[in-house]
């Protein structure tokens, strides 16, 4: 291969993986030779054929070399010895693939545990006993541990499970159920399952869209596995009860502040009810944190605090954490004598205010302006922004409140607020800072989101698509702005849920036009993750916040979405006339980019809806108005609309006309995405008309791109297509299982071709066994 004798290099090195197909060594060098002799679709179609035997019969990824061979193939990085060029050049399709993973992914998602635990003996001993229940049973045991807030619940199950990590060797998994958190909608049960199939490792291509049928593929990745699954902060037993697995080996502890007395009467939950610490446990806490010098020398104030205190875990840990600061623990009790009040909540507000009272100005504004903030995290930009100052600024105050036990850095640059503390902030605020203080910093807020989003969104979004302007952000305001498409695609994923929550707060509060705007700005990236029940609700938000403001284009933007979203959940008629209204107001606008928008929109609804000419008229449509703009990605990917469409009426040579134009203009200007799509049709193309090797070819191409972006859908309708054409080219063996890799995507999204999918392999099945016996 070095030497460039490429086809010497095929016929020895063929013969040796003829004896080795599991060999990956074997096969990547195969597929160098293959492609320097010419032969790019033989080695696109080896790496294919290797990655599915290697997923098939070991479970695994291709290894990092097979990788590197299949990159070069597609990068055109193999010196040809010949001039014989595949229908589709391969260095004309740039992938850029993720590094390979295994399948079996072992979660460990437990929070740290806390070095000054004390007490729960008899819970631990009941959690230890439920656990040895679940393991010996090799079943599913349910813990319930309820108690108010800041009893220690979620510190309780924690500290237990990291002692109890070699019951589980699968893995521990954990998720916050926000069922209390203040200012912030509590998670859904789509979200806690996308969370949790996500740290089990589930590629995003293989969630499926329907919730339903993301229950099911948890529940059966779990069938077979020994876990511990941790539902913190629950609000009810209905939030809980879909992300309870099945069937398997776990133990499921579930945290609430209220009694879940369904789950215990219909899930046979067992009820571990959480108390106040007892004195002795209390003063060995402090005892703990403050050291034994110090609280043998005052033992009367140390008394004091923990009657303070009330035994609530979460008020001794602060006033702990605010004495160590002191030169005796008393200083912190000096004005025990003038407060009033005997209920724990009373006792609690004045332990936080000890804390509170003892911070700089900054750092004690930054903590009011927190309880401002909706979302379950945020980043040390958001606080800044908040502030209003530099981020060294907010870091440093940030630190000077985790110092403090007032807020905890729950990943690096990013901060959680306990909802006790995060209440006692919203009170603060409210009372301490003016009107203007408080609008000021929601809006800095606001612009915080809205402009760091847009940003992702503007290295992530189609090339045909126009985005919005915004005004530049003000001085005090900061921005994240990721480096490239992919930091883009990871901010706006750790970012979703808070996302979502400022979208409603902005509209809650009167900034309606940066709730459109924030909402717009998530199009792609929700999109993009199949995430259609989140762009119906943000696009809902979106459309009502756009008429309080009267503004006519965020209508029509927030219209052009719903509509899309709702095309996407079978919302048809719903759809239709969405799309329309937004064509309307895009057309009285005078917005041609936001009227082709709508066009394929309206197109995409007509193909699902098998209503073919439809979907060409309105691509016509689009095609026209954007040659009157000259929006080079927006006619390209009309030309290949329209001959996709042409395609479906046995109208080949025109079909072919329209998608080469289409695949030209898509390779002129970069758009890989555009690209994919053309390669697919073409596919179609040449496949209708009998030409099945260029269509495998092209499909072949299509099916790498598809993969690369992550897009399910069109992930298995290409695997549908390859195994037609290596069905018609005699190969039963390879259709079938490009078929049952379609039907297995499909399924797990719950999407009705699955069932044209089934057919298919039910009636080439009995022909295949025929032909092998």
């Amino acid at each position: 291969i070095a030497a460039g004798r490429h086809d010497e290099a095929v016929e020895r090195v063929g013969a040796a993986f003829d004896g080795e197909p599991l060999h990956e060594g074997l096969a990547a060098r195969l597929i160098l030779a293959l492609a320097g002799s010419g032969g790019q679709a033989a080695a696109l179609a080896l790496f294919a054929e290797v990655r599915d035997r290697l997923a098939g019969e070991l479970g695994i990824e291709p290894g990092a070399e097979l990788h590197d061979a299949h990159l070069r193939v597609l990068r055109g990085q193999v010196p040809p010895a010949t001039d014989a060029r595949p229908p589709v050049p391969a260095e004309s399709v740039p992938v850029s693939l993720p590094p390979p993973v295994r399948r079996r992914v072992v979660p460990r998602q437990l929070p740290a545990p806390i070095r000054h635990f004390v007490g729960r003996t008899q819970e631990m001993a009941q959690l230890d006993a439920l656990a040895d229940e679940a393991v010996r049973g090799k079943r599913v045991v349910i813990a319930a541990v309820d108690g108010p807030g800041g009893i220690g619940k979620t510190t309780l199950v924690t500290q237990w499970a990291h002692g109890a990590v070699d019951r589980f060797p699968d893995g521990q998994l954990f998720v916050n159920l926000r069922g209390y958190s203040p200012g912030g909608a509590p998670v859904t049960t789509g979200e806690a399952v996308r969370c949790l199939l996500d740290a089990l490792g589930v590629p995003q291509p293989r969630i499926p869209t329907d919730l339903d049928a993301q229950i099911g593929l948890f529940r059966s990745l779990l069938a077979e596995m020994r876990v511990l699954v941790v539902l913190d902060n629950a609000r009810d037993a209905d939030q809980v009860r879909p992300l309870i697995p099945g069937s398997g080996t776990a133990l499921v502890a579930v945290t609430s502040r209220r009694r879940l007395t369904s789950l215990v009467a219909l899930d046979d939950a067992h009820p571990l009810p959480l108390g106040l610490l007892g004195v002795a446990e209390a003063r060995e806490l402090i005892r703990r944190r403050l050291g034994a010098a110090r609280t043998q020398a005052r033992p009367g104030s140390v008394d004091d605090l923990v009657d303070r205190c009330a035994g609530l875990p979460l008020a001794l840990s602060i006033v702990s954490a605010h004495a160590s600061r002191r030169s005796t623990p008393d200083r912190t009790a000096g004005g025990l004598a003038a407060l009033s009040g005997n209920d724990a909540s009373t006792d609690v507000r004045t332990v936080f205010s000890w804390s509170y009272q003892g911070l700089d100005d900054g750092s004690a504004r930054l903590f009011r302006l927190l309880g401002l903030h909706p979302g379950a995290d945020i980043a040390t930009a958001a606080a800044a922004s908040l502030l209003g100052e530099p981020v060294q600024t907010a870091r440093a105050h940030l630190a000077e409140l985790v110092n403090t036990n007032l807020v905890e850095e729950s990943a690096p640059e990013r901060f959680t607020v306990h909802d006790l503390l995060r209440s006692y902030a919203a009170e603060l605020v409210s009372t301490v800072d003016s009107d203007a203080d408080r609008l000021a910093a929601r809006s800095r807020m606001f612009d915080h989101y809205l402009h760091s989003t847009h940003a992702a969104n503007t290295l992530i979004m189609e090339p045909h698509l126009e985005p919005i302007t915004l005004e530049g952000p003000p001085p005090d305001v900061v921005v994240q702005r990721p480096a490239d498409r992919a930091a883009a695609t990871a901010w706006l994923a750790v970012e979703r849920p808070v996302l979502m929550s400022i979208l409603d707060e902005a509209a809650a509060t009167g900034f309606d036009r940066h709730a459109w705007r924030i909402a717009w700005s998530m199009i792609t990236y929700l999109n993009r993750r199949g995430l259609f029940a989140d762009q119906l609700r943000a696009q809902t938000t979106a459309l009502a916040a756009a008429d309080r403001a009267a503004d006519r284009a965020g209508r029509a933007q927030a219209l052009r979405a719903l509509g899309g979203a709702q095309t996407h959940l079978g919302h048809h008629h719903e759809a239709r006339a969405n799309l329309s209204a937004s064509l309307r107001e895009f057309a009285a606008l005078g917005d041609h980019n936001g009227q082709t928008s709508a066009q394929f929109g309206l197109g995409f609804l007509g193909t699902l809806q098998g209503d073919h000419r439809a979907a060409i008229r309105h691509s016509l449509e689009a095609l026209e108005l954007c040659r009157t703009t000259g929006q080079l990605a927006g006619q390209a990917s009309a030309l290949n609309s329209i001959g996709w469409h042409h395609a479906h009426f046995g109208e080949y040579d025109e079909a072919a006309e329209y998608c080469a134009a289409a695949l030209e203009i898509h390779r002129e200007t970069g758009n890989a995405i555009g690209e994919a799509h053309t390669l697919d049709s073409l596919g179609v193309v040449h496949h209708g008309g009998g030409d099945h090797d260029t269509a495998l070819a092209y499909f072949r191409s299509a099916l790498l791109l598809f993969e690369d972006v992550g897009d399910t859908y069109l992930t298995a309708t290409v695997l549908d297509h390859i195994g037609d054409a290596e069905q018609a080219l005699g190969r039963p063996k390879a259709a079938q299982a490009s078929w049952r890799r379609s039907l297995e995507l499909l399924d797990n999204a719950g999407h009705p071709d699955a069932e044209q999918v089934r057919a298919k392999l039910g009636a080439h099945s009995t022909v295949f066994l025929s032909t092998a016996n």
